[in-house]
C-alpha cells in the first residue's frame, strides 16, 4: 500500500491542530481558525478528519495517540498544525498551549518533535502529508510573535524558524517558511499560508506538488516576498489532494521537490528565466545590449501562476550561415524560484559555451546566498547549502556547519557540567575544552568549590553523625522493631527492611525505621522552594513500597474494578515498568481500592517521608553521594543516552534502606499540597493539606530529566488531575505498633 496512486482510493485519515490560546507565550490571533477551516475544506475533499484547537500537553498527546490508532490501514494520512514551533540544534518540536519553556532541556519534554510525528505517520499509513505551519523565533521569550516585524537573522541556540528536514520515504512535508525564516500571523482571518493553501485547494484539486507551487507563489506574493513556503517530497508517485473523481493524473513519476532552488535575477527583479544559447554567442547579460547583428528583444509574460515574470534572453546570433547546415536546436536551462537576493543590475556573465555558462552562474549564486546565510546558526541548512553549491562557497558553509557542531558539543559537555556543579565535572569539562568558550567560568567554579569544600565537609560530617544515630542502616543490622502484619494467616514481628506484601495483587513492602533528618537543601544554588532547612522528625516506623507502582498492579486494580482509569503505555510495555499517565487523583483512588482490598491502610507517602526514604541516612546532594553517575538512576536521556521512556522498575542498585528507583524513571505523586517554601512546613512528617484541587508536590524526577532535577532535595508541582509518561506513585502503608508488654500478654 505504498504507492501513491493507490492511496486516491483508499481511507484517507487526517488530523489537524490550531493552537491560538497560548498560556506562557504570545497567544496567535490565526491558528485556531486556520484548523477549522483547514478541516472543512479537507472534509470535502473526502478526508475523515478529526479536528482539535487549543491543546494542552495531555490533550495533544492523546490527540497523537488517537491518530496513530486510527491511521492504521489508511491509504493516507494528513497531519496540520497551526501553532508554536521551534527548532533546538537542528530538530524541530511543536508547542501545547501549556508549554512552560524555561531553560532549552524543557523543549524535548514539554513539547512534541515533529520527527517522531512523522515516523509514525510513515509506519502507519501508505502516503504521509504533513502542513506545519508553526515557525517561532524563540520560545523562551514571552514577546515571541510571528509578526511581521520580527529580524529572522537573530541568532542563538533556539533557531529562527524551522530546521531543514527530509521528508522520510512515502512522505510529503511542506513548512509555511523556508528552513530559518519566519511565518506570520497577520491581523486577517487566516495566516499568509493558510489562507493561500485555502484558496489553492478550491482552485486545484490536482497532484499535491501543483498544488503547493500555487501557495509558494500567493504566500511569496501576498507578503511582498518576505515569506515563502517550502516543501519536500519523497513520495513514489503522483497523489491527489481530493480523493473524490478522477481529477488531473500525471503519466510520471513526481520528481522529489525541494523548493529553494536556484533563480536567475535581472536588473534586481526575480524572474523565472529560460537562455537560450547558441553557437555563435559570445556574451549574454541580464539586460538587453545593443548589437549590430540581428538580434531578438527580451520577451516579458505573465506567469500564470505567479506576479513573477518570465523572461526569455536571446544571445546574437551570426546571419551568415552555409545553406546545407540546419539551424542548431536551442539549449534550455530552466531556472526556479529564488532563494537568495538578486543579482545586481548590470552583471555580466561572459560564456564560451554552456558549461561554463552553468558555472560562472553557479557561482554568482553560491556568493549572493552565502551572503544571506554566513550568520545563521542552522547547520541542517548550511549543510543543504554545501549539497546545493559544491565548491569555494559549499567548503565555507561545511567549514561553518563543523564549527556550530562543536560549539553545540561543547555547550552540551557544558550543560552536563554545569547541572552537577562538581569538582570532578569542572575539571572531565576542561580536560576536553582547556580553552573554550566555558573554561573560565568552570576554572572560576573550581576555585570556590575548592574554597568552600572544607566548610562543607564538616558541616556534612556533623549533620551524618546526627542522622546516623535516628537512622539504623540495614548494612549495620537493624533491631527488631514491634509492629503486627497480618499476612493472611498470622501475625508476627517483623525486623526493620523485612520485606512482605498483604496479598498477590499487593505492592512489595519493605520496613523503614522512624528518625530524625534535615529536610531541604543547604547548597548555594538551591531553588527557593527547597528552603530553608529544617528538621524532620518521622515519629514511627513505616512500609513504603520497594518499587514505584507497576502497569501489572494497576492492571490488578482495572480488572478488579478498584479503579477506572485505564493508563496508555504509549506502546513501551506494560508488566514490570512504573504505571504512568495516571493523576494524582488517580493514585489516591487507587491507595483507597487498596486498603479496602487487604484491610490496611494505604496511602501515599508525605513529602517529608519521601525524602526521609530518598536521603536515607545521606545527607549528599544524591543518596549515593554528590554525583549521580548513569548507571545509579534512569534519566537524562538525551546527554545520557538512555532510552527516552521508562524502563522496568529494580533495574539500578536500592538504597540503604532498601527502596529501588528512589531517583529518576518516573518521578512519583506525593500527598502534600504544593508551598512555595519551607516556612510554614510541618515538623512531625506529616502532609501539608489542601483541598484536592490544589498543585500538588511530586518528587524523584523521572526518565526526561537532567540529573539537577533528581536530588534528594529537588520539588516540582502539578495540577492534581495532570497525567503523563513521566510520572507516576509509590505507596505507604501504615503500621500497628505493638508493646512489649502485649508482646508478654
Amino acid at each position: 500500500m505504498a504507492g501513491s496512486q493507490a492511496a486516491r482510493g483508499g481511507k484517507r485519515c487526517a488530523l489537524v491542530i490550531g493552537n491560538s490560546e497560548y498560556q506562557r507565550t504570545a497567544p496567535l490571533a490565526n491558528a485556531a481558525n486556520d484548523a477549522v477551516e483547514v478541516s472543512r475544506a479537507l472534509k470535502r475533499m473526502g478526508w475523515d478528519v478529526s479536528v482539535r484547537q487549543n491543546l494542552n500537553r495531555g490533550a495533544m498527546e492523546d490527540a497523537l495517540d488517537a491518530f496513530r490508532v486510527k491511521m492504521e490501514g489508511c491509504a493516507a494520512a494528513l497531519f496540520y498544525f497551526a501553532g508554536h514551533g521551534t527548532n533546538i540544534w537542528g530538530q524541530n518540536y511543536l508547542l501545547p498551549v501549556d508549554a512552560r519553556i524555561e531553560f532549552e532541556d524543557h523543549v524535548h519534554r514539554r513539547s512534541f518533535f515533529l520527527g517522531n510525528i512523522l515516523e509514525g505517520m510513515v509506519d502507519r499509513a501508505g502516503v504521509s502529508v504533513a502542513l506545519i505551519d508553526a515557525c517561532q523565533e524563540n520560545p523562551f521569550q514571552r514577546s515571541a510573535t510571528r509578526s511581521l516585524n520580527t529580524d529572522y537573522r537573530s541568532g542563538g541556540r533556539s533557531g529562527s524558524g524551522l530546521a531543514y528536514i527530509k521528508a522520510p520515504q512515502g512522505a510529503f512535508v511542506a513548512f509555511a517558511a523556508s528552513p530559518g525564516e519566519l511565518a506570520y500571523d497577520t491581523p486577517g482571518k487566516h495566516s499568509p499560508f493558510t489562507s493561500a493553501l485555502l484558496e489553492s485547494l478550491a482552485d486545484d484539486e490536482g497532484e499535491i506538488t501543483d498544488v503547493f507551487t500555487h501557495v509558494q507563489d500567493r504566500v511569496f506574493a501576498a507578503t511582498s516576498g518576505a515569506q515563502r513556503p517550502w516543501m519536500h517530497s519523497d513520495l513514489p508517485g503522483p497523489f491527489y489532494m481530493s480523493s473524490l473523481g478522477e481529477g488531473p493524473r500525471a503519466s510520471a513519476p513526481v520528481a522529489r521537490s525541494d523548493s529553494n532552488r536556484p533563480s536567475v535575477t535581472v536588473g534586481g527583479h526575480a524572474v523565472a528565466a529560460k537562455l537560450r544559447v547558441t553557437p555563435a554567442a559570445t556574451r549574454v547579460t541580464p539586460t538587453p545590449q545593443p548589437s549590430s547583428q540581428p538580434q531578438r528583444q527580451a520577451q516579458d509574460t505573465a506567469s500564470p501562476r505567479s506576479p513573477e515574470r518570465v523572461k526569455t534572453a536571446t544571445a546574437p546570433v551570426s546571419s551568415e550561415r552555409p545553406a546545407d547546415t540546419p539551424a542548431p536546436a536551442p539549449i534550455s536551462v530552466p531556472a526556479h524560484a529564488p532563494i537568495g537576493p538578486t543579482l545586481p543590475a548590470g552583471t555580466q556573465l561572459s560564456i564560451n559555451n554552456i558549461g561554463e555558462m552553468a558555472g560562472q552562474l553557479a557561482l554568482a549564486l553560491g556568493a549572493a546566498e552565502w551572503e544571506r546565510l554566513r550568520n545563521t546558526r542552522d547547520i541542517a541548512l548550511l549543510t543543504r547549502f554545501a549539497e546545493h553549491f559544491p565548491g569555494y562557497y559549499g567548503e565555507l558553509a561545511r567549514d561553518r556547519a563543523h564549527q556550530l557542531s562543536s560549539e553545540a558539543r561543547e555547550h552540551s559537555n557544558w550543560l552536563w557540567a554545569s547541572q552537577r556543579d562538581s569538582v570532578e565535572a569542572y575539571q572531565r569539562f576542561l580536560a576536553v575544552w582547556p580553552h573554550g568558550r566555558y573554561s573560565s567560568i568552570a576554572h572560576g567554579r573550581l576555585q570556590e568549590l575548592d574554597e568552600g569544600q572544607k566548610q562543607v565537609h564538616r558541616q556534612t560530617k556533623a549533620r551524618a553523625e546526627g542522622d546516623a544515630q535516628d537512622i539504623k542502616l540495614r548494612s549495620e543490622g537493624l533491631a527488631q522493631v514491634d509492629v503486627t502484619v497480618d499476612d493472611g494467616v498470622k501475625t508476627e514481628l517483623l525486623k526493620i527492611g523485612h520485606v512482605f506484601r498483604d496479598s498477590d495483587i499487593a505492592p512489595e513492602l519493605v520496613i523503614v525505621p522512624g528518625g530524625t533528618f534535615t529536610m531541604g537543601s543547604g547548597e548555594e544554588k538551591a531553588h527557593p522552594s527547597e528552603l530553608p532547612e529544617h528538621r524532620v522528625v518521622i515519629p514511627r516506623a513505616l512500609a513504603v513500597g520497594l518499587y514505584p507502582i507497576t502497569f501489572e498492579e494497576w492492571d490488578a486494580a482495572y480488572d478488579a474494578g478498584g479503579v477506572l482509569h485505564q493508563p496508555s503505555d504509549k506502546r513501551w510495555g506494560r508488566g514490570r515498568r512504573p504505571v504512568i499517565n495516571v493523576s494524582w487523583m488517580d493514585a489516591q483512588s487507587y491507595v483507597e481500592w487498596l486498603s479496602e482490598e487487604t484491610g490496611h491502610t494505604y496511602r501515599l507517602l508525605t513529602e517529608a517521608e519521601w525524602e526521609y526514604c530518598c536521603r536515607a541516612g545521606t545527607t549528599t546532594t544524591y543518596a549515593t553521594g554528590s554525583y549521580l553517575g548513569r548507571k545509579a538512576a534512569h534519566c537524562s536521556f538525551d546527554h545520557w543516552g538512555c532510552a527516552g521512556k521508562t524502563v522496568e522498575v529494580g533495574q539500578f542498585d536500592d538504597n540503604r534502606l532498601g527502596l529501588f528507583d528512589m531517583h529518576g524513571n518516573v518521578a512519583e505523586w506525593v500527598q502534600d499540597t504544593w508551598t512555595d517554601t519551607y516556612s510554614d512546613a510541618p515538623g512531625d512528617g506529616s502532609a501539608f493539606a489542601g483541598d484536592r484541587q490544589s498543585p500538588k508536590v511530586v518528587r524523584g524526577g523521572g526518565w526526561p530529566d537532567v540529573p539537577r532535577s533528581l536530588r534528594s532535595s529537588s520539588r516540582n508541582r502539578l495540577k492534581a488531575s495532570t497525567r503523563n509518561d513521566h510520572t507516576g506513585f509509590r505507596v505507604a502503608r501504615v503500621l500497628t505498633a505493638k508493646t512489649r508488654s502485649d508482646n508478654a500478654k
